[in-house]
C-alpha cells in the first residue's frame, strides 16, 4: 500500500520522498485514508484500469424505520435553554418526562446532541433512552462512545427506574416562572 501511496504522491500532487508520503497508516484519520483511496482509485481510472464488477452485493445495514413521531425543533430549543445552564439544568427532566409522555422521540438533527447529553450527565440516561427513537438506538448499538447508552436495563420498560420531576422550590420565583414558560412552549407537541 505504501509504494501505491508513493505513486500517487508522485503522479498527483508531486511530492515523492517529502514529508507526505512518510506518513505511515497509523497517524492518518479514517477520512484521510478514505481520500487517499478515492485519489488512488481515481488515478488508476486515468491509467485505464477497469475494476472487475462486484459478484455480491454489499450488505447495508440501515436503521430501522420510526414508530415515534418527532418533536419539534422549537421543543428541542426549550431543552437546550435549560439543559445549558446549571441553575436550570433540573427542568430537563420535566422536558424529558413531557416527551415521553406525548410519545415523541428526538428529531434525528438533534440525535447527536442528545446522547452527549446522556454521556456528561450520569443520571440522564434513563430519562433519555425513551426518547431516542429507532435510529438512536441504531447508532448507540453501533458506537463505543455511547457506551454508558448500551447497559440492557435501559433499553427495558420494566426494569426502568422510576423517574422524578423535577423538584423546584416553590421559593424560586424564577425557576418556577421558566418552568411554567418552558411547559407552555410545550404545550403545543
Amino acid at each position: 500500500m505504501k509504494h501505491w501511496l508513493e505513486l500517487l504522491d508522485t503522479l498527483m500532487l508531486g511530492t515523492r520522498d517529502s514529508a507526505a508520503t512518510a506518513q505511515t497508516d497509523e497517524g492518518v484519520s479514517p477520512e484521510q485514508m478514505l481520500l487517499r483511496q478515492f485519489a488512488l482509485a481515481g488515478t488508476f481510472r486515468r491509467a485505464g484500469y477497469i475494476a472487475k464488477p462486484v459478484k455480491t452485493p454489499l450488505k447495508i445495514d440501515p436503521a430501522p424505520p420510526e414508530t415515534l413521531p418527532a418533536c419539534s425543533l422549537k421543543s428541542i430549543d426549550w431543552l437546550q435553554r435549560v439543559a445549558g445552564n446549571a441553575f436550570t439544568r433540573e427542568l430537563a427532566f420535566d422536558w424529558f418526562l413531557f416527551m415521553r409522555a406525548h410519545g415523541k422521540r428526538v428529531p434525528h438533527a438533534a440525535l447527536p446532541y442528545i446522547l452527549n447529553l446522556a454521556v456528561q450527565h450520569k443520571t440522564w440516561p434513563p430519562y433519555i433512552v425513551p426518547l431516542l427513537g429507532e435510529r438512536g438506538r441504531w447508532m448507540v448499538e453501533r458506537s463505543t462512545s455511547y457506551a454508558v447508552l448500551q447497559q440492557p436495563e435501559l433499553w427495558q420498560d420494566s426494569e426502568r427506574a422510576a423517574l422524578k420531576a423535577a423538584e423546584i422550590d416553590p421559593e424560586n420565583k424564577m425557576l418556577t416562572e421558566l418552568h411554567a414558560q418552558m411547559m407552555e412552549g410545550l404545550a403545543h407537541e
